[in-house]
């Protein structure tokens, strides 16, 4: 992904883990296949990606030397720009009541976003949480019997999208016929 692929996924990742208190193992990206962890666990799901105004370009010199490089020399250009992704983070619980609750585990993960050590694994990871949606209650009956409590919430985070290409830096050019 261009605008961090598996650095903000761990990030992410990492926010949840340590403000459900849920095991590493219970917070899960969804769509990747397989069986669902036993309850309590999370899925999280990027469900969208949108751009906010147009990127900037970044050349660097790989030569190291002080701009500009010398002619002919290899440049990388980047074109980058701010990023929202929307995600989409369920909470699956044993209980619908108190703290182990698929409502009280969000809202555990909404609350310990500014912690200090949560906080700061996200910017490593160049990861902000911009904002969340409400809680919802989505419990549903699972088999013929089976009460599933669930929540979910929208939580939007912004990040950087950066892409680029090699090419050789050219001071001039001269057209000698037309």
């Amino acid at each position: 992904m261009s605008f961090g692929g598996t650095t903000v996924e761990n990030a992410i990742q990492a926010w949840i883990v340590a403000a459900s208190g849920l095991a590493g193992a219970k917070v899960i990206w969804a769509e990747q296949g397989g069986n669902r962890p036993a309850p309590p666990y999370i899925a999280i799901n990027a469900i969208t990606l949108s751009r906010f105004g147009e990127d900037w370009k970044r050349i660097v010199d790989l030569t190291g030397d002080i701009p500009p490089p010398p002619v002919g020399e290899e440049i990388e250009v980047h074109l980058e720009g701010p990023r929202e992704i929307a995600l989409s983070i369920q909470c699956f619980a044993d209980s619908p009541l108190g703290t182990a609750s698929a409502m009280a585990i969000l809202n555990d993960v909404q609350a310990r976003v500014r912690i200090a050590s949560i906080a700061s694994a996200l910017r490593t990871g160049g990861v902000t949480v911009r904002r969340f949606d409400a809680i919802n209650s989505l419990g549903a009956i699972v088999g013929a019997t089976d009460w599933e409590p669930r929540a979910t919430m929208t939580a939007y985070i912004g990040v950087a999208s950066d892409v680029s290409e090699t090419a050789t830096y050219i001071e001039t050019v001269k057209i000698t016929e037309v």
